[in-house]
């Protein structure tokens, strides 16, 4: 997957956050998620959806160059 958008009337509803878990639970496995460093929006959605689906078993790194945030996890069982 390379793009993730919810359009703005669908914001804030759930939406989101239900597709993220349904594609986390369907492709288990690593995963990273990254967002462009000014969009902050972005950001704080992921952030509070990977806390929540790992229950805080995450990673969270800025990447050299660029600045984007990501978030690293795993989706598999146990891991």
């Amino acid at each position: 997957m390379a793009e993730f958008f919810v359009l703005k009337r669908f914001r804030r509803t759930g939406v989101g956050r239900t597709a993220a878990y349904a594609l986390f639970d369907r492709f288990p496995g690593r995963w990273y998620i990254s967002q462009l460093k000014t969009n902050t929006p972005a950001q704080a959605f992921w952030r509070a959806v990977v806390d929540e689906y790992t229950a805080g078993r995450y990673q969270e790194r800025i990447r050299a160059g660029s600045g984007n945030t990501l978030q690293l996890f795993d989706t598999r069982a146990g891991c």
